[in-house]
């Protein structure tokens, strides 16, 4: 897991570089803008451009079974454990090399000691769910796809008095470039 975390910072830095733009006409009121992208890909081929299928797109990911009796869960998830992504995503927070910021719009910088806080009153095998917002990129001339993490909010179960999770509560939001990761005055 350690790997995978390494590899999605890695990448998240240099995995595309603006090749050009395209306009396409759908009809008088319509028009599209079709971005491509070169891709850099392990072989070290950047000959090929992507398109932009998504800028971004937002989903969540559940990634703790929170309920032992679905079937369709245990099995899906049964080869995840993000623990070492939560352990280093709080060290990477408490030594500055990550700025957790509020999970709104707003973009507001959660102060360091509200972090420790949540971390007291939530085990960080608490986090249950990760909302993914991303960029998606197709090339056509090798047929690859390509997503990059752009930000991810975490999230821990909310249940009813009755143990049943019926939604899920955001903690912080990290974002996965140099720009957020700076220490700024905001």
């Amino acid at each position: 897991m350690k790997k995978i975390f390494l590899f999605l910072l890695i990448t998240s830095d240099f995995l595309f570089a603006c090749n050009k733009n395209s306009t396409v006409n759908n009809s008088e009121k319509d028009t599209v803008t079709v971005v491509k992208f070169v891709n850099f890909n392990p072989d070290g081929d950047t000959s090929s451009a992507c398109e932009i299928l998504a800028d971004p797109i937002i989903y969540d990911v559940q990634i703790k079974v929170s309920d032992p009796a679905d079937d369709w869960m245990v099995f899906r998830l049964k080869n995840t454990d993000v623990k070492p992504l939560q352990k280093q995503i709080f060290k990477d927070i408490y030594s500055g090399r990550l700025i957790p910021y509020h999970y709104r719009f707003d973009d507001s910088i959660i102060p360091i000691d509200s972090i420790r806080i949540m971390e007291k009153l939530l085990d960080t095998t608490d986090i249950a769910d990760i909302q993914f917002w991303e960029k998606w990129y197709f090339d056509p001339d090798s047929i690859k796809f390509y997503k990059k993490v752009e930000s991810m909010i975490f999230g821990y179960e909310h249940r009813l008095s009755t143990g049943e999770v019926v939604g899920y509560k955001a903690l912080f939001r990290i974002y996965l470039d140099k720009k957020h990761n700076q220490k700024t005055s905001k």
